[in-house]
């Protein structure tokens, strides 16, 4: 049995030809055991069911220890059943050690899609829940999807529809919107390819098809009704 008194710290030195290289103590007021060397350890933490990063030398909790060394030895497969916590800046690397092999953010939420236009109408309502929107956010790449019905269009509106309020600030590429279901708009649109695109820098979409030339045509407030509605899906980078 070993027993330390009165404090936390090293309970038991372990030594190589005299050298300490480890040491084995008691933390948290003597609630936890810890093991490690210097700033490398581990501490065990039974009242929340974790083993945690531990400075063995400053008996503080330790956000810097890496699990395997991307130099050398590493694990070969982790098994879990609920989930990955990363430090802020850290991530993980996926078939690779490279910069692009590191996945550093994922995050699912939800967002409210709404109209603008180029001339603002008054009194424009939706019927909510169902104008609702949800977000998943792997690295770079944003997956979004959305739906937006409206009770009135109000009055006054006038040129082109956007969806704005996109969960991210869009990257440097072009991307599109693919349209899953959309009615009350002017009979002409149905038989157009509607879309809408994702431009570079913008929080917002502008609804748009090909016209006859080969160019894009807006959709704007006169080109829908006071229900409008619209389901919609798509990716975009970040």
């Amino acid at each position: 049995m070993a027993d330390r008194r009165n404090s936390d710290g090293d309970v038991l030195h372990i030594r190589k030809n005299g050298t300490t290289v480890g040491s084995i103590g008691s933390n948290a007021s003597g609630q936890y055991l810890h093991i490690g060397s210097g700033d490398t350890g581990l501490t065990f933490a039974p009242n929340v069911d974790s083993i945690i990063p531990f400075n063995t030398s400053t008996l503080s909790y330790n956000a810097n220890v890496d699990l395997g060394y991307s130099g050398g030895t590493k694990f070969r497969n982790i098994y879990l059943n609920s989930g990955v916590y990363v430090d802020s800046g850290g991530g993980v690397y996926l078939g690779g050690t490279g910069s692009a092999n590191k996945l550093d953010d994922y995050e699912e939420g939800t967002w409210t899609p709404s109209l603008t236009f180029g001339g603002s109408p008054a009194g424009l309502t939706y019927y909510f829940p169902d104008t609702s929107g949800t977000y998943t956010k792997v690295g770079r790449k944003v997956t979004v999807f959305g739906r937006v019905i409206l009770t009135s269009k109000g009055t006054g509106g006038s040129g082109q529809l956007f969806i704005s309020s996109l969960p991210f600030v869009p990257g440097p590429q072009w991307s599109g919107l693919q349209i899953g279901f959309i009615r009350d708009t002017s009979t002409s649109l149905y038989q157009k390819n509607l879309h809408f695109t994702v431009d570079p820098g913008a929080t917002f979409a502008p609804l748009r098809f090909l016209n006859s030339s080969g160019g894009f045509g807006g959709v704007g407030w006169a080109d829908i009704t006071n229900t409008f509605d619209v389901i919609f899906s798509g990716s975009y980078e970040v």
